[in-house]
């Protein structure tokens, strides 16, 4: 009996300790995170005042400022979510909803990955649904993050043809349909 209390005791000891360590690694990996995105928006930040400044003395127009500050702005919104993600290792995440326009978003992915596509000499097709003005209440940031994602995919693995970006909003719902001419995914990897 006496060994068998001293395993449990063993046991348990070496469970907090192993637990001791999980929380400092993810306590200190959300610090290295907390330096590396101030490190990294700086400069961006600057990069994108200079982009503002260029466009008002006329040096670039606004068709070739926009995908610049959005893509810049959607890197500053990148990392806010790996912080996000390292609050939600440690348990305290938060949906951030706001109202924003789907039309607007929509526009700022094509402007991000037009010219991907076209560096690639794909066809970039987008098929907006909208209702004129509609404006929606969700976390903007979140959904543009997966749409984002599905569309940098969809460049990075089709190499001929192109793309085709639907997006509509019907009975409450906002419907996003991503098409592409490229391999896909395997069978057997689709429902993992």
């Amino acid at each position: 009996i006496l060994r068998n209390v001293n395993k449990g005791y063993s046991a348990r000891k070496a469970l907090e300790q192993a637990n001791d360590r999980a929380h400092r690694l993810i306590e200190s990996r959300h610090k290295l995170l907390l330096s590396v995105s101030h490190d990294v928006k700086t400069p961006l930040n600057s990069m994108l005042g200079y982009v503002d400044i260029y466009q008002k003395e006329g040096i670039l127009t606004v068709d070739e400022a926009a995908p610049i500050y959005h893509s810049g702005n959607h890197i500053l919104s990148l990392l806010g979510n790996l912080l996000e993600f390292s609050g939600l290792e440690k348990g305290s995440i938060t949906l951030t909803p706001g109202n924003f326009s789907p039309a607007q978003l929509c526009y700022e992915l094509c402007e991000m990955f037009k010219p991907l596509a076209q560096k690639k000499a794909l066809s970039f097709h987008y098929e907006p649904d909208f209702a004129s003005g509609l404006m929606l209440y969700s976390d903007q940031l979140k959904i543009k993050q997966i749409v984002s994602n599905i569309l940098s995919n969809a460049v990075k693995y089709t190499v001929d043809q192109g793309i085709t970006f639907k997006a509509r909003h019907k009975d409450n719902i906002l419907e996003f349909r991503i098409t592409d001419t490229g391999a896909g995914i395997p069978a057997a990897k689709q429902h993992t």
